[in-house]
């Protein structure tokens, strides 16, 4: 990099730090600023929080840079008093959000880098009395995984906490948020990933929400605690998104496909109305440091560098290309330079892979990206935020100028400045000892879809290289036992159900829908419409005919028994079944009219008289009405 360049990055990144302190919020408690959020349909709202993503933590971590660049006073004086109100804020605002990036832990992670620059252990300290409590963020509820919003992300703040304080007890919280994680993992066709959901087609790929950014993690608590079963995880983490990897598009699939308010919720329901099921499992593509290549690209940066796989070398070409493509050769590179989605976030994967391999086409890929960005704020006077309905700038680390001027910085001294996309766990392993065998974990993983069985079927032994399933599978074989064997066949059954699905989000949407159609259906129905109506059970759902009782463990007489599971992106449920139930609900399998569903078990019963055939009408339509309300039946409407 020539000095005339590295001046012009330095003088825009000294620009944004003097536009930041003339917004600054002085008062008795530090400094802060205002950041920009998104209220009600998108509505711009300014506030002000503690974290790295859109908070002050983030602000001060650029002046961090800044000054260390510069030398200047005033921007050390921002890092004291920013980090002195965010110490302000944290103490007198309790919260049980303890995410990395958006909320607390990311607080307690500035505290450390301050203190680290100012040579001032009290710091420690601050960071520690911040992050007191973070074992509460698990039992929030509809809680989450991922790296920016979640556990994992927790985790990872702990473990840098760890390795500045050596605080022997945070490992208590390390190891319970660990084990957390890893009964938490979903087992795929191939590998392991976590958070699925009904906003979702299927569990995320990507860094900030998806199964990389998780790997991350569990490749720094590999690393840092000398643990390959982590180093496991994480392989398994990277072999999910792996699969999906579309060579079409040369990318990672985003598998978001939610409703978020009225109008998207309004959206969804008129595709599934028109039948275009393609709506809900095509996925998008999406090139960022959030979902897509650039942040894919970090995972296996760090991976290759930990593990030295050449299949991660493989993974960070195509991740580059991918990146290059979309910041670079792109007629639309220039539409935003932040972090989180814009163009100086990706580039922040070509300097992680300069960094690493000290290839120089790294390094000018990541200068184009800086040329771009200053031209742009010389011809637009203004840089464009992370939120796209806005027409005003902000200044966050993630979302706004902050960030844009971090990467400037970063740009300048690539190999000393520290990445806040990836931040690396940096000191040498730690003394504490944290060690799971690989038998544990994938006992663990196992209970989540086989708990009965694994309660039943003692110490399984799992082979290193052998799938989870398959070891569930074998340790049934061992044990020889005819009972336990009739369960095993019934959550794998249920495993397959839920794996079967290809979209969460039509699951959710056609629940909602199907229940209100199916409730005007019966609010509106006589026994007759009843019958002259065709239905099918739910695709979600199915039934089961076993000789032991696989829904109550605790029976163990051999009989005949019928159940009906239900699946959803997050959970089973298990009914129990008169046989009546079972065999009305069994003719609908298939698509069938009702009437013919009917004259169906009045067969099989050998209802002979007026009385009998009016007696097993009047239970078959009672079983109809309540299988529609529960969605268990669904309308077939031509």
């Amino acid at each position: 990099m020539n000095n005339n360049f590295k001046n012009e990055l330095l003088t825009e990144a000294i620009r944004i730090g003097d536009d930041l302190l003339h917004r600054v919020e002085k008062d008795a408690n530090g400094f802060s600023w205002q950041t920009m959020g998104m209220g009600e349909k998108q509505a711009v709202v300014w506030n002000k929080s503690e974290g790295l993503y859109s908070g002050v933590a983030g602000i001060v971590l650029f002046f961090i840079e800044l000054y260390k660049q510069t030398k200047n006073q005033k921007y050390l004086e921002a890092v004291k008093e920013g980090s002195r109100w965010v110490a302000y804020y944290c103490e007198n605002n309790p919260t049980a959000y303890y995410a990395f990036f958006t909320g607390r832990m990311g607080a307690a992670y500035m505290m450390l880098q301050v203190g680290e620059l100012l040579k001032d252990e009290s710091y420690h300290k601050k960071a520690l009395d911040i992050a007191a409590g973070c074992e509460q963020y698990l039992a929030q509820p509809n809680g989450i995984d991922d790296l920016i919003n979640g556990s994992s992300g927790t985790l990872l703040g702990l473990i840098h906490l760890h390795a500045h304080t050596k605080e022997e007890s945070l490992m208590t919280s390390i190891k319970k948020i660990t084990d957390h994680l890893i009964k938490a993992a979903h087992i795929g066709h191939k590998g392991l990933y976590w958070d699925r959901s009904s906003k979702s087609i299927r569990g995320l790929c990507g860094f900030s929400h998806g199964a990389s950014g998780i790997g991350y993690v569990f490749l720094e608590l590999g690393r840092y605690f000398n643990d390959k079963t982590f180093y496991w995880i994480a392989e398994q983490a990277f072999m999910y998104e792996n699969q999906f990897y579309d060579n079409k598009t040369g990318n990672w699939p985003d598998f978001r496909k939610g409703y978020f308010d009225d109008e998207t919720f309004e959206e969804h329901k008129a595709e599934y109305l028109n039948g275009n099921k393609p709506f809900f499992t095509t996925p998008g593509s999406m090139s960022a440091w959030c979902h897509g290549a650039p942040g894919i690209g970090l995972s296996r940066l760090r991976a290759h560098e930990l593990l030295n796989n050449p299949q991660y070398l493989t993974d960070i070409n195509k991740a580059v290309i991918q990146t290059h493509k979309a910041t670079i050769e792109s007629e639309n590179t220039n539409a935003s330079y932040t972090v989180c989605h814009g163009a100086g976030g990706n580039a922040m994967l070509f300097l992680d892979a300069y960094r690493t391999s000290k290839e120089n086409k790294y390094l000018d890929y990541a200068e184009k990206v800086g040329e771009n960005g200053l031209k742009f704020i010389q011809e637009n006077r203004k840089y464009i935020s992370g939120y796209s309905t806005a027409s005003v700038e902000d200044y966050s680390l993630f979302m706004g100028n902050a960030g844009v001027g971090y990467y400037y910085l970063q740009l300048c001294e690539p190999l000393t400045t520290p990445s806040i996309v990836k931040p690396d766990v940096k000191t040498n392993a730690a003394i504490a000892s944290f060690s799971i065998g690989i038998n544990a974990v994938k006992t663990k993983i196992a209970s989540r879809y086989f708990s009965k069985t694994t309660s039943l079927c003692a110490a399984i032994e799992f082979k290193e290289k052998e799938s989870i399933v398959h070891g569930v599978r074998k340790g049934v074989e061992i044990k020889n036992d005819e009972r336990l064997t009739s369960i095993f066949n019934y959550e794998m059954e249920k495993f397959k159900l839920q794996n079967s699905i290809e979209s969460d989000s039509y699951v959710e949407i056609s629940s909602i829908i199907e229940a209100e159609r199916n409730q005007n259906f019966i609010n509106k129905s006589q026994n007759g419409s009843i019958l002259s109506a065709s239905f099918k059970i739910n695709s979600n759902t199915k039934l089961l005919n076993t000789d032991w009782d696989c829904v109550d463990v605790n029976n163990k007489e051999k009989g005949a028994y019928y159940s009906l599971v239900e699946v959803t992106s997050n959970a089973f449920k298990e009914h129990q079944l008169p046989q009546f139930s079972y065999l009305v609900l069994n003719l609908f399998e298939k698509e069938i009219k009702a009437s013919t569903a009917l004259h169906e078990i009045s067969n099989m019963y050998d209802a002979n008289t007026e009385d009998e055939k009016k007696m097993i009408e009047n239970s078959f339509i009672d079983q109809v009405k309540e299988a529609l309300s529960t969605g268990i039946l669904v309308q077939v409407v031509s």
